[in-house]
């Protein structure tokens, strides 16, 4: 995704008269009082519903993660930036990287409507079977059907690892409803 309207108002220069960031624990500070109940020195901890830290700045809601990366590198990510962990509040620098969009969504853990708690694996009550799923170039393909649970997991966390490489998502995290 490239820099939003948003952003392009923020460079780095505004950002450091604003903001202070430590790249270690992937805090943000408050420079400046901004208003009433905002002061200097106070770590920015604003969630939004989607569990990413928002940053308030000259009029634009910005995702700590995305300034982040601008304060680090000097300029604004051409694509998603992705929390290698999973975890969208955790925004020190070394749990940052570039990704598409693809890779970004391959690293996502598993959807708030799963029933079986494993990440592309569903109960198929026709056959009385576990069937594995994986995404290849947006394409869902069936990796097999198995007697059991961890049979299908297995399968489906090789597939992860053979397919996506270092994106590959863990098998025993949530994701949030809506995609990063």
């Amino acid at each position: 995704m490239a820099a939003t309207i948003q952003e392009q108002k923020v460079t780095g220069t505004t950002m450091a008269m604003f903001l202070d960031y430590n790249p270690e624990t992937g805090a943000f500070y408050r420079k400046l009082k901004t208003g009433p109940n905002s002061y200097p020195g106070e770590e920015i901890t604003c969630l939004n519903d989607e569990g990413y830290i928002i940053v308030t700045m000259m009029g634009a809601r910005l995702r700590a993660h995305r300034l982040a990366w601008v304060w680090m590198t000097g300029n604004w990510p051409k694509e998603d930036i992705d929390h290698i962990n999973g975890n969208r509040a955790d925004n020190r620098f070394i749990n940052l990287r570039g990704a598409t969009r693809s890779q970004n969504l391959q690293n996502s853990g598993m959807r708030s409507y799963n029933k079986t708690g494993y990440k592309g694996v569903h109960f198929c009550n026709q056959r009385q079977k576990y069937v594995a799923q994986i995404r290849i170039n947006k394409k869902a393909t069936c990796l097999g059907r198995f007697e059991t649970l961890e049979e299908a997991s297995a399968v489906r966390i090789a597939a992860e690892k053979r397919f996506y490489g270092e994106f590959a998502g863990s098998n025993d995290r949530p994701c949030f409803e809506k995609d990063r």
